[in-house]
């Protein structure tokens, strides 16, 4: 990750840049967030005149609290606004607010989005968002960052991106950028990502015999040894599936731009997935569980699914008794914090991952799991973008997975948990990594469903083949981005 150096920070902020003995960058991290007061009052005190002081324009930052996951990036963010509002040449002081998020969503919004609405009604305005999601995937790639602006919450960035000299968008990872367009324009700068990996369970791969996935896996590697990980009891019941895929469109999207085939054309106006490159991925996808059984059939809507996903003792369920070897998922740097995020904080799961593995090229999916946005009612959005651009400068120094391209080395370093491989996949994996746009989160999870009931549903209980499937999705899908 190359960063420019931070300018002109005050002697206390250098200080802190660093671990310390015995001190843990995640520790200096917790103990910085609360420093904000400090670091103002340093400032004030010995690098500015107190006439020079209130001249500064003061720039409020919203930053979600009381969900665990997002402490490290909430905290990250927090060090960094107070280091930028600390700078004796900046324009802006910062006054960090935080925003407590609900319990339950309601209404159809995510918890940050309904609190992000509340408070965006209320004065002063706030002028930037520290925005936080994971109830995104590779259908709605960007998360909460579309509500809101659906909403017409957020400001674009553009001509404050073209007039920033410091700004290259070459240090982003491609697929991060992508995700935050909307019909051209860039309304949220990424901070941290999340691509879609392979994970795998050692231990099964140990008992069965076979070697754990890594860079050199391609699909028929992936099948064949799918075949030698999968295990039929005596009585016809499954003991163990090689793979499991739930959602089972993350899976199927990933295979067709592994193809060299997509959803839809790059200009977004029409359908491709009848396109002969995203067919044969559809037949790949629909061999692996049909044909090959090493797979679970994927549910159908208004069934009920033998095959729901369980965690028992440390171990990974098929529906009763099969144990699952592996399946693709977001790769984050910690994953306890993203399993207690979904109300599984006790699970312990022995879990490696690896890249998916490669088709015809390689690609996978990814997520953006949080951004800095200026709001639309900011006070000046000039100064909001100036206190964004040193905020996500400095935080990107220390958060896990930072959109800002990183070497396996840079990350261990941030995340000391992840081993030599895992670092290696994830940067990799961020590299490659694929979006499909959607100008509306709307239209984004109807093309989902098309894929769903149609493709995968056509498929598995109308008896269409790969390309009919195909053809009728197509359909569905012009007829949606007709609208």
């Amino acid at each position: 990750m190359t960063l420019p150096p931070s300018p002109d920070w005050s002697i206390a902020a250098r200080v802190t840049r660093g671990a310390g003995p015995g001190r843990s960058r995640r520790q200096m991290l917790a103990a910085a967030a609360t420093a904000g007061p400090v670091f103002g009052a340093l400032a004030a005190a010995c690098d500015l005149p107190k006439g020079l002081m209130r001249q500064k324009e003061v720039v409020r930052l919203a930053v979600p609290s009381g969900a665990a996951a997002y402490d490290d990036v909430a905290a990250a963010v927090e060090r960094a606004a107070a280091l930028a509002g600390s700078a004796s040449n900046a324009p802006f002081t910062i006054q960090t607010v935080r925003v407590p998020l609900p319990g339950r969503p309601s209404g159809g919004q995510s918890p940050f989005v309904q609190a992000a609405t509340r408070l965006l009604a209320q004065q002063p305005p706030i002028d930037l968002l520290l925005v936080v999601s994971r109830s995104n995937d590779m259908a709605t790639p960007a998360g909460d960052v579309q509500d809101l602006l659906n909403l017409q919450l957020l400001a674009p960035l553009d001509e404050h991106l073209k007039s920033d000299k410091m700004y290259r968008a070459g240090e982003f990872y491609p697929a991060a950028l992508d995700a935050l367009r909307h019909k051209g324009r860039a309304y949220a700068q990424p901070l941290t990502v999340e691509p879609v990996v392979l994970y795998y369970d050692p231990d099964l791969f140990a008992s069965s015999g076979v070697r754990p996935p890594d860079s050199s896996w391609n699909w028929q590697v992936l099948r064949e040894s799918a075949r030698r990980l999968t295990r039929e009891a005596p009585d016809g019941q499954m003991d163990q599936w090689a793979l499991y895929a739930f959602p089972p469109y993350w899976l199927l999207m990933t295979l067709i731009w592994q193809n060299g085939g997509d959803l839809v054309t790059r200009d977004g106006k029409a359908a491709a997935i009848a396109e002969p490159a995203a067919v044969e991925a559809l037949q790949y996808f629909y061999d692996l569980a049909a044909v090959h059984r090493v797979a679970p059939p994927p549910p159908v809507f208004g069934r009920s699914y033998e095959y729901s996903l369980r965690f028992q003792d440390g171990k990974i369920y098929a529906g009763g008794r099969a144990r699952v070897a592996m399946g693709l998922g977001p790769g984050a740097a910690n994953l306890r914090q993203v399993l207690a995020d979904f109300g599984l904080p006790d699970v312990r799961l022995g879990l490696a991952y690896a890249e998916a593995p490669q088709g015809k090229q390689r690609a996978t999916g990814l997520r953006v799991s949080s951004a800095l946005a200026i709001t639309a009612k900011a006070a000046s959005s000039d100064v909001a973008y100036q206190a964004l651009a040193a905020i996500e400068r400095e935080a990107s120094r220390n958060v896990p997975l930072a959109a800002r391209k990183a070497t396996p080395e840079q990350l261990r370093q941030i995340e000391a948990s992840l081993s030599a491989a895992q670092a290696t996949a994830l940067v990799n994996s961020l590299g490659y990594a694929r979006v499909t746009r959607l100008d509306n989160v709307p239209a984004a999870q109807q093309l989902v469903l098309a894929l769903w009931q149609t493709a995968i549903g056509g498929m598995f209980t109308g008896k269409l083949t790969a390309a009919e499937a195909a053809q009728a999705t197509a359909k569905q899908i012009d007829a949606l981005l007709a609208r």
